[in-house]
């Protein structure tokens, strides 16, 4: 069971990701976002005019092991928004390393 300190930091790190994600790709709209237990956390981001899609599945354990201020440089270190684009409209995965 997850303790309140816990709880808060998860909840700022997905806070963090989404803000990431707004910023990376300004034109879009973050459509997904869906928890998937303690497996992983899902984001899509689309345009419509002309129709672009990105996704990205995060493993819990960078949402759930990293601290608020740890996770921001770790996405942009990582390039993540990039290697989203990369996968062009598949799936990127973050954390499986």
């Amino acid at each position: 069971m997850r303790n309140e300190n816990e709880t808060q930091r998860i909840t700022e790190n997905l806070e963090i990701i989404r803000e990431y994600l707004k910023a990376q790709f300004k034109e879009f709209n973050l459509t997904e976002d869906q928890n998937h237990g303690s497996l992983y956390h899902k984001f899509t981001v689309v345009k419509l005019k002309p129709q672009v899609q990105y996704k990205l599945k995060v493993a819990w354990k960078e949402i759930s092991d990293n601290s608020p201020t740890n996770i921001k440089p770790l996405l942009v270190n990582d390039k993540v928004a990039a290697r989203m684009r990369a996968a062009k409209g598949d799936y990127f995965s973050w954390g499986w390393h």
